[in-house]
């Protein structure tokens, strides 16, 4: 007679496996956003949020815009294959676009920082670095409070730059502002990238616009900058989201005087208490103020999702991220929340989901968050 073996109930019953969780790893880590988010997920199962522990599990793997997004989607099949129930990252919109068939068609709940509103799908989710739509009207919303009326605009190479140049236009149109000029410059750290920024700011000069608006990636912002501060132009200037790399100690003299679209409010209270408690768990404090708010909110929803779900499947994680609903957000300003829908997986909103910043004297300040006011129709 064969021997029957028990399990050992113990074992069994009171040591659960932890929930895998991926992270995607498409940009250096040279803002600091690796232990922001393991940050967040230690003080998860510190809460005992689940009667289970969620373990991260990060692959890293060069994307765009210099890389290649093929690997890209090879680094999501390998955290994918290794078990991972979601997935966060990628983080550039280029790949967060071109990743959304792959999430569709393997099924795996997939939560990217990518700024672009172009990608949408049953399993991918959004908690935006940017947000492209909004950001065309927020600046808008600074030329009108200043009195400027014909401004230059110069984007890059990158896939979303066309994206926030679409929608700067109907902000623009909607403001009455004037284009006088659009020049699209490399978005790559070449001598080609700056040569392409130094004509497009010599041309843009030609113009005599009241200001200039700079949309692109964080790279071409340091190009567009670089050209400004050559040419010796005092000229009122702003930027997209770019204006994030602003925010590294090394890079902020280049912009001096610039104003920026930035994910950052002293005033909202998640981000401040969420930045005290990662220095007392760090011992020291984030490396970028808007990179901690980001990658904060973005592993917090996440986890909330898992909380959410139904059951611990790949499925009803998805389903319970459809279930998060105005989770306190550290991006932007004090009243911004995520939220998700079964037909909504754009994450961060609110007026306030992003401000507007300016450096000056050598440090960042609060320059506005989006006034309504301004933008009625008259």
């Amino acid at each position: 007679m064969a021997e029957v073996l028990e399990p050992d109930h113990d074992d069994y019953w009171g040591t659960a496996q932890p929930v895998l969780l991926g992270w995607l790893r498409d940009t250096p880590d040279t803002t600091g956003n690796i232990p922001v988010v393991e940050f967040a997920v230690e003080r998860f199962n510190r809460l005992h949020r689940l009667d289970r522990k969620v373990e991260l599990v990060s692959r890293g793997v060069q994307g765009a815009p210099a890389g290649r997004i093929i690997d890209v989607f090879a680094t999501w099949h390998e955290l994918r294959e290794l078990g991972c129930l979601a997935i966060l990252g990628p983080s550039i919109s280029d790949a967060c676009i071109e990743i959304r068939p792959v999430t569709e068609e393997f099924q795996v709940p997939t939560i990217s920082s990518g700024a672009t509103a172009e990608t949408v799908g049953s399993w991918y989710f959004g908690v935006q670095h940017g947000s492209i739509p909004e950001e065309g009207y927020i600046i808008a919303n600074w030329l009108v409070r200043e009195g400027h009326t014909r401004v230059a605009v110069t984007y890059d190479t990158a896939y979303h730059a066309a994206e926030y140049l679409r929608h700067f236009r109907a902000a623009a149109r909607r403001a009455g502002i004037d284009i006088v000029g659009e020049r699209r410059i490399s978005q790559l750290q070449t001598e080609q990238g700056r040569a392409d920024a130094a004509d497009a700011i010599a041309r843009a000069r030609a113009d005599a616009p009241d200001a200039i608006v700079h949309l692109g990636t964080g790279v071409s912002g340091f190009n567009i900058a670089m050209a400004v501060l050559d040419a010796q132009w005092d000229v009122p200037r702003i930027m997209n989201d770019a204006f994030y790399i602003a925010g590294v100690p090394e890079a902020m003299p280049l912009f001096e005087g610039w104003v920026g679209i930035a994910g950052w409010d002293e005033e909202n209270p998640v981000w401040a208490e969420g930045m005290q408690e990662f220095e007392r768990w760090c011992g020291e404090p984030p490396k970028h103020p808007e990179i901690f708010a980001v990658w904060y909110t973005l592993a917090m929803a996440a986890l909330e999702g898992i909380a959410l779900a139904p059951v611990l499947s790949r499925d009803g994680i998805r389903r319970g991220l459809e279930s998060v609903t105005m989770l306190p957000c550290a991006i932007g300003g004090p009243r911004t929340v995520v939220s998700f829908a079964p037909w909504n997986h754009r994450g961060a909103k609110g007026a306030d989901v992003y401000v507007l910043r300016r450096i000056k004297d050598g440090k960042s300040v609060m320059e506005m968050r989006y006034d309504p006011t301004l933008a009625v129709l008259r």
